[in-house]
């Protein structure tokens, strides 16, 4: 939520003529207000009555609060911090904040959040290589490039269950890599990193895939790797730059299996693979 907060006070402050104003950042669309709703929308603690306290950061002068396209209630923004409070009885649906300038009129922009189900599915998707993070749109075969994937835990309606902490179970269905690393971002989540599971937190894991072979480093180099490679291969496989003709570069396949109440579900994401070392992030920047 820092980096909401971040977006409120600073970042839609920044003028949308910046040529230096990142290219997500609210407002860089036209629109320099920014709405977000901290909390979730479910059920209060079980002992702890039928009220939720909701709390909203915007850089506009107020933010109007509606439960269901009912209103709620009206807040002003407490500039010092960015953000509006409100106490609202919960009820099921849809909660929707809209930021109001100065004559309580809306300025644009809103933010909704849902009460979700349980767990229906899980999906898989890349944060790097990804176009959307300037990481590229392919992994590396260098032996050493790594892709960050996401398993996002949903209800049947597609919306992330924000407090499901299911055990996520990664594996390399097909093509050249492995499971590097796994997490969650759980502080209290103290499993080794090493293992091919975790268990999910707010809804959100990550699973790290190293390429497991290197098509793309110099021919040179290769030929020397080949030549001390102690592990004859077993880590990473240096295709030979003297063969007449390698075999194609299969993607990475991907596949997350998370335990639930009904039984475990299943997803698979493909990783496209690349030869060329210009498709490194770094490599990528440097062209810019």
């Amino acid at each position: 939520e820092t980096a909401y907060w971040i977006k409120s006070v600073w970042l839609s402050n920044v003028s949308a003529a910046d040529p230096g104003r990142p290219n997500d950042a609210p407002g860089a669309a036209g629109n320099t207000h920014t709405t977000f709703i901290i909390e979730s929308w479910l059920p209060p603690p079980p002992g702890s009555g039928s009220n939720r306290s909701i709390h909203v950061y915007s850089n506009a002068a107020a933010v109007r609060l509606e439960l269901n396209r009912q209103e709620v209630g009206t807040a002003a923004v407490a500039h010092y911090d960015a953000m509006a409070s409100f106490t609202v009885k919960f009820e099921p649906g849809t909660l929707t904040a809209i930021s109001l300038d100065g004559k309580g009129q809306p300025v644009g922009s809103s933010h909704s959040i849902s009460t979700t189900g349980a767990v229906a599915a899980v999906v898989l998707s890349l944060d790097a290589p990804s176009v959307a993070t300037g990481t590229g749109s392919v992994l590396v075969a260098d032996g050493e490039d790594t892709a960050m994937v996401r398993a996002t835990l949903v209800d049947a309606d597609g919306l992330t269950v924000p407090f499901s902490n299911n055990n996520v179970t990664f594996s390399i269905e097909s093509g050249p890599g492995k499971i590097w690393t796994t997490h969650s971002g759980d502080p209290a989540n103290l499993h080794s990193n090493d293992d091919s599971w975790t268990r999910a937190y707010h809804g959100l894991a990550r699973a790290i895939i190293r390429t497991t072979a290197d098509h793309a480093t110099p021919a040179e180099h290769r030929r020397l790797m080949r030549i001390i490679d102690l592990d004859g291969g077993k880590v990473i496989r240096i295709i030979d730059p003297d063969a007449s003709a390698a075999a194609p570069l299969a993607p990475i396949v991907v596949k997350a299996v998370v335990a639930t109440a009904s039984g475990a579900i299943t997803a698979s994401l493909s990783i496209p693979m690349s030869a060329d070392l210009t498709d490194l992030p770094g490599a990528i920047v440097r062209k810019y």
